[in-house]
């Protein structure tokens, strides 16, 4: 009979691998130097996002044994082991995953418990490790302390220079993880491909390398102070360095904990993320209107204009992460409705973020739009992403985005998808 068990990832598990990334040297980061500036391994797809995917996959899935998604998380873990001899991390930490995970995949080892005081079985916690630091889904470069472009636990937007061709998947896998926590049951689809995105990393024995003069190029400085007080950045910069973290001295940042959107509506945050000098948090609630949601943006956002098509959506699901530092907040909701482009039924996910620093304050509106089609054979989802902002001329707005096309869709699917004929499309 199944025992009682403890699944869930509690903590930001630190990292497993033999040794550090060594330090390099301050005006030519592809050589060792003892004393240069300190380096680190940047997780692409943030690790504390990763740590919802799993926690959630745990509590939604792991107890029905008939879930296809429970299958697909067992192929996983299967897929860690089957590659994790080759990951260069410590024997301590991978012996006794193999042997957790044959218990883990079984249907009659363990039972998911949240109750207090249920144990974690022997091994848990080092599959945690590694599936937190898949060598895939890293890259090398100096410290978050020596970044000017660090996200600070969020995805890392201007990374692509790094890891080349990699980066459009890596996106489109955080946006589908996004999805999921945004709202399970409608997403179920979306953490189907992004565990599938999650094995094919797993063949990847090293993170990408900062080792030769041309890695070494695609990093810049900011270089007119004392070295120890560089501020390195992926070229081209993500943002002018009055909106950078700069702040030398660190002191404490405090949670916001909630906010109430309309009264007696509140939506609570918790703590996903925190370090030197910031905190990142995040929640979600099923309950708020977008009607409150725009009441809500314009009384705390003064100027934002939002377009009278998006406050006329109908929210299933609302989440908001946020960012907090000493200098600066960044609030992100993000919402998930759907609306009807002729016969195709649109799952959209819009966000509206919101920014305050010492570059003073910036709102802006994105959103994705994801089409129910078929590709070879199996019904999934062609994804868009990008901007909605006002149109050239100023009198309407625009959405513009740019296909996602990693199952290899082709035109005429995705004129099904939208309801069109092939023929009403270019190109084909």
């Amino acid at each position: 009979m199944a025992v009682d068990a403890n699944l869930k990832i509690s903590s930001s598990p630190k990292h497993p691998f033999l040794n550090d990334v060594a330090k390099r040297n301050w005006d030519a980061l592809q050589t060792i130097d003892n004393n240069g500036v300190e380096m680190a391994r940047h997780h692409t797809i943030p690790k504390n996002k990763l740590k919802e995917f799993w926690n959630s996959l745990i509590e939604r899935e792991y107890n029905d044994h008939g879930s296809e998604l429970r299958k697909l998380l067992c192929d996983l873990v299967k897929t860690v082991v089957a590659n994790m001899a080759g990951y260069h991390m410590s024997q301590a930490v991978l012996k006794p995953i193999g042997a957790f995970v044959t218990k883990f995949c079984s249907a009659t080892e363990f039972h998911q418990s949240d109750a207090e005081g249920t144990p974690v079985p022997n091994g848990f916690a080092n599959l945690g490790r590694v599936y937190s630091w898949l060598p895939g889904n890293l890259f090398e470069g100096p410290s978050g302390k020596h970044r000017r472009d660090d996200p600070k636990e969020g995805f890392e937007v201007e990374c692509e220079p790094i890891i080349g061709n990699e980066f459009g998947k890596r996106a489109e896998t955080y946006l589908f993880i996004r999805a999921y926590l945004l709202s399970p049951t409608i997403f179920r689809q979306e953490a189907e491909r992004a565990l599938a995105a999650l094995m094919a990393l797993c063949s990847k024995a090293s993170p990408t390398p900062l080792e030769t003069s041309a890695d070494a190029l695609k990093w810049d400085k900011e270089s007119d102070e004392p070295k120890y007080k560089y501020k390195y950045f992926i070229k081209p910069p993500s943002r002018p360095s009055s909106e950078a973290f700069t702040t030398s001295t660190v002191q404490s940042v405090h949670p916001i904990g909630s906010l109430e959107i309309s009264p007696g509506k509140t939506l609570a945050l918790g703590v996903t993320a925190e370090g030197d000098g910031y905190v990142r948090e995040w929640g979600r609630a099923e309950n708020i209107s977008m009607t409150e949601l725009v009441g809500w943006v314009r009384k705390n956002w003064p100027g934002c204009e939002i377009p009278e098509e998006v406050e006329k959506l109908t929210i299933d699901a609302i989440a908001l992460e946020a960012l907090s530092t000493q200098d600066t907040t960044e609030l992100e909701f993000s919402v998930s409705s759907k609306l009807q482009i002729g016969s195709a039924t649109v799952n959209w996910i819009v966000h509206f973020a919101y920014s305050k620093g010492p570059g003073g304050k910036n709102f802006s509106l994105a959103g994705e739009a994801g089409f129910n089609t078929v590709a070879d054979g199996k019904p999934t989802r062609v994804w868009f992403t990008g901007s909605i902002a006002k149109n050239p001329a100023g009198n309407g707005w625009e959405f513009q985005a740019t296909w996602s096309d990693s199952q290899g869709i082709t035109f005429p699917q995705l004129a099904t998808a939208l309801g069109l004929s092939s023929g009403n499309l270019p190109g084909v």
